[in-house]
């Protein structure tokens, strides 16, 4: 990307590296949008991506292809978790895993509406190396971005996390019932037998 690039690229103010502490941002190569970005996903799949890399055969396998054929990842955790799949038994049961990746987008064509055509315009070959789905100027959700090729994704951090639900933690793949609810002080209080108090001796004949 850098080499068909004489020009910066257009600054896409990705929020996950707005965020960033300086002296992590200054890693980046900003001139062609090299970023930080998550990937919602599952232990195994993480672990499958890691060893090998994105297999750009399953794309939209899991939750469709609305900006084409490509490696979706979106700059909000919120938005990978979307994406994100737990396992029902083994040692991950009841986990869930996203990957935060380093991704150079380089100049990228920004849509608002479905286009699944949209891979047919990037590439080595086209003018644009990235799609930005814009969905967030759309319908103020999120923004999503898609890279042709797994040589623009560098899987860099595996996270592995559970899930907080209002009927209880989720702990391993078991759902917790609330806790009792605690009585009144009043009556614990009224229930408790007063202190023992140990002897004492009184006055220096005592024996």
């Amino acid at each position: 990307v850098a080499e068909r690039r004489a020009k910066p690229c257009t600054d896409l103010q990705v929020k996950s590296v707005l965020r960033l502490p300086w002296v992590a941002r200054r890693r980046l190569e900003s001139s062609i949008n090299e970023v930080y970005l998550w990937h919602g996903s599952s232990p195994a799949a993480v672990k499958s991506i890691a060893t090998g890399g994105f297999n750009l055969n399953l794309s939209g396998s899991n939750t469709g292809a609305m900006f084409g054929r490509g490696v979706y990842l979106a700059e909000c955790s919120s938005k990978a978790d979307e994406y994100s799949r737990d396992e029902s038994d083994g040692y991950f049961s009841g986990c869930f895993a996203m990957l935060l990746c380093r991704v150079v987008l380089g100049e990228a064509q920004v849509l608002q509406e479905a286009d699944y055509d949209a891979d047919s315009r990037v590439g080595p070959a086209c003018d644009f190396d990235a799609t930005v789905g814009d969905r967030e100027a759309a319908v103020n959700t999120y923004r999503e971005f898609v890279v042709p090729c797994q040589d623009q994704v560098y899987p860099e951090y595996a996270i592995l996390y559970e899930r907080l639900f209002k009927t209880g933690p989720r702990l391993r793949g078991v759902t917790l019932d609330p806790a009792p609810e605690e009585e009144d002080d009043e009556e614990e209080v009224s229930d408790l037998a007063p202190p023992r108090r140990s002897p004492r001796r009184e006055g220096r004949g005592a024996t």
